[in-house]
């Protein structure tokens, strides 16, 4: 059997900018929304989305995908939610949070508000006020590009 490593992102980031094959366009790692999260990261999410999750939440299933990737670069991967629940999804994707992780654990509130997204987000190479742009799909024809302005991920 076959195995391979995956590059911690702060690594990844390095090596797209320093390649040659990408010349005049942002490289990005790309997240996938596969990771199996652990009692302790679902706590914290349940924590953390539980304004968002209260009228739907069953204790016995949690309705989210994750993703995993450093977005301030601390060294700690933080937590990509996309809701799996008719509440919160759409014919354009499903929308989702971040639980950022801290020296301490998880943050106890979500940056919320990531808008409806189909598939993988792509984390760019690019930064604004300590943070990753993200890109994103949105099942549709169209993709947009996050950034963060201190608060809040906008469009």
């Amino acid at each position: 059997m076959k195995t391979h490593a995956t590059l911690p992102l702060s690594v990844a980031f390095a090596l797209c900018l320093s390649a040659v094959a990408c010349p005049g366009i942002a490289c990005a790692a790309t997240v996938n929304f596969d990771v199996e999260p652990t009692a302790v990261q679902n706590a914290a999410i349940r924590r953390a989305l539980a304004a968002d999750i209260k009228d739907f939440y069953h204790p016995e299933e949690d309705r989210w995908q994750v993703a995993q990737a450093d977005l301030d670069d601390d060294g700690r991967p933080d937590l990509l939610v996309q809701y799996a629940d008719s509440n919160f999804c759409g014919s354009l994707g499903c929308v989702g949070a971040i639980v950022m992780a801290t020296a301490d654990g998880y943050a106890n509130k979500a940056i919320g508000g990531l808008p409806h997204f189909a598939g993988d987000i792509d984390v760019l190479a690019g930064k604004h006020h300590g943070m990753h742009d993200l890109h994103m799909h949105d099942g549709k024809d169209s993709d947009y590009t996050l950034r963060w302005d201190g608060k809040a991920y906008q469009n």
